[in-house]
């Protein structure tokens, strides 16, 4: 999302024709950390640091920590929690098999152990059983009062890119155009708001844009917990609990990183938000 940030200043600027954004992540390779290594350590042990405890750079409290706690300010439930990560996949599952997912899948083959090929098709962190029982039964996590393996997204890789260009452009190449972005919003503050920071951004969004948020058909809030979007569009509905379940049913309707991952890791509590027109 900064990419694309950077790609649509430069064509409103007029300072490119044509940008491609994108970004990746491979949390399974993200490496521990030596502190202080640099100079030297006193005698004694070393403690090697795992940075996919995702813990705050400012305060050191595990992002699953902030988010149940501001869930808990809202009044937004472990089961509510729950609930939503059983409707993640759920979402997910039904855009797989209406075909809706297909072309944002890459195929990916390797070779196991003993040098024979294996072909990545679908993505691994969907769970097409998952039962509101058995998340319910997931303990919480890094002391979290409410966020738990299952309420979470999974440790994956991912990868995204898009092309971007200028109306007069895309016209005189004759290129079709799925969609047009009207505006964007960027907002950070405390790190504890965490789960409603993407609210500030969205309000940023819609300004500069010039609508409304009645006028937004379809809402994408990611899945950094399942307390993010409960929270987020409970900000957004200022509070009235019959808005913000308005506010969901047009939320992440392909279901969102509960269900495939998130390949993401916050220096600090910031969001990016973005109104885009698309055309079918």
């Amino acid at each position: 999302m900064a990419a694309l940030s950077l790609a649509s200043r430069g064509l409103r600027l007029g300072e490119i024709d044509v940008a491609v954004s994108g970004g990746a992540e491979n949390m399974g390779r993200v490496p521990y950390f030596l502190e202080n290594m640099r100079w030297g350590n006193r005698l004694g042990d070393v403690k090697l640091v795992d940075q996919l405890v995702i813990s705050c750079p400012l305060t050191g409290v595990p992002r699953a920590v902030q988010a149940g706690n501001e869930a808990g300010r809202y009044g937004v439930s472990r089961a509510e929690q729950d609930e939503w990560a059983l409707r993640s996949h759920q979402r997910y599952g039904a855009a797989l098999a209406a075909g809706q997912i297909g072309e944002e899948i890459v195929r990916v083959e390797e070779e196991d152990e003993s040098g024979q090929p294996v072909r990545l098709e679908i993505d691994e962190s969907y769970r097409p059983d998952v039962r509101l029982e058995k998340l319910a039964s997931l303990p919480t996590v890094y002391g979290s009062p409410t966020v738990t393996a299952g309420n979470a997204p999974g440790l994956s890789t991912g990868a995204s890119a898009l092309v971007l260009a200028r109306k007069d452009v895309a016209a005189a190449e004759g290129w079709s155009t799925a969609t047009q972005i009207l505006g964007y919003g960027r907002a950070s503050g405390h790190p504890d708001r965490i789960a409603s920071i993407p609210a500030a951004a969205a309000r940023i969004a819609l300004k500069n844009a010039a609508i409304d948020l009645d006028q937004v058909d379809q809402i994408e809030i990611n899945e950094a917990f399942a307390a993010v979007p409960l929270v987020t569009t409970l900000e957004l509905a200022e509070g009235d609990v019959a808005q913000a379940a308005r506010l969901r049913e047009r939320t992440n309707l392909g279901g969102g990183a509960i269900a495939i991952g998130h390949p993401h890791r916050s220096k600090q509590p910031r969001a990016s938000s973005w109104l885009c027109e698309t055309r079918s």
